[in-house]
């Protein structure tokens, strides 16, 4: 059971509500900016937002703009490199090797670039709800960020142990999200969705395989978090069939370090999403709040 600051739709009406769930993905969260892009063509626009790590820095967009917000999104993903988000120390990486600081990397990069592109000051400000989800570093409990200052949220839903520094907030500890609800589908059903949209990131089968200590690192996450997605998925199903629309991601061989691709990855999710659409056409039928498209331009 994740733990929210309070539910935002807590007396929400007993009507559609479209929610889009962003998991996280590094560097493939690129993908999800081609998927909401064709979303919003095919007029599916969300009425809130759920993200962990990468995928929370994207709901901010959709939730301060539900219309338009994938656009600025895409400038800010095409514009991104390594460099705005790492700042490779030797020194600093050594001594966390060592065990004499809890990070091998600092944030400061990190935070530089939230302070610059985050859409939101605070959550409760945006256009439509959102959670973005953390995870207590001390009990382990996922939490749901709805509240408070948007660039903490997303410095802690992105803060993976060991390799970003965890984040005071609100009396807690946190760190990335992802460790805790790397599908958090369950919190977008307790905010009221009556249909939620996954917007996947990849998948292990085509991961492509590596040598070296990153791509160890990485194929262990992916265990890890398949193992846990999968017995999240079959328990949701259950429960909620016909509710949960799971977009997959387009085939892919890149790292989630790996920035060189953003381009390709945005294309080639656009022009799938658009295809698994078009194969779904019932989803279409009743949009959130696509009304509003009529007087917007894609």
């Amino acid at each position: 059971m994740v733990h929210r600051n309070e539910n935002p739709l807590e007396n929400a009406q007993d009507e559609r509500r479209v929610a889009f769930v962003m998991p996280g993905g590094g560097s493939l969260g690129a993908v999800q900016v081609g998927m909401l892009g064709a979303l919003h063509a095919h007029g599916i626009i969300a009425d809130l937002v759920v993200g962990t790590s990468v995928g929370g820095f994207n709901a901010a967009f959709i939730a301060a703009d539900p219309i338009n917000g994938h656009i600025a999104l895409h400038d800010v993903w095409v514009a991104l490199q390594r460099r705005d988000l790492f700042a490779l120390a030797p020194k600093g990486m050594a001594l966390g090797l060592v065990g004499r600081r809890d990070a091998i990397f600092g944030n400061e990069k990190l935070l530089s670039f939230l302070h610059r592109h985050a859409p939101l000051v605070r959550l409760e400000h945006a256009k439509i709800p959102i959670a973005i989800t953390a995870t207590d570093f001390e009990t382990g409990h996922p939490v749901a960020l709805t509240h408070g200052p948007a660039v903490s949220a997303l410095l802690a839903t992105g803060a993976i142990p060991g390799i970003f520094p965890a984040v005071q907030r609100d009396s807690r500890l946190l760190v990335d999200g992802g460790v805790s609800a790397a599908w958090p589908v369950e919190l977008a059903l307790d905010m009221g969705a009556t249909d939620v949209y996954v917007l996947e990131t990849a998948s292990v089968q085509t991961m492509q395989r590596r040598r070296g200590a990153l791509a160890m690192f990485e194929r262990g996450i992916d265990i890890i978090t398949d193992r846990a997605v999968a017995l999240e998925r079959r328990a949701v199903f259950a429960s909620h069939p016909g509710r949960i629309h799971e977009i997959p991601a387009p085939h892919s061989r890149t790292s989630i370090l790996d920035l060189s691709t953003t381009r390709d990855l945005i294309d080639a999710a656009k022009a799938s999403t658009s295809q698994w659409l078009r194969e779904h056409q019932s989803l279409t039928s009743s949009p959130g709040i696509s009304n509003e498209l009529e007087n917007t331009t894609a």
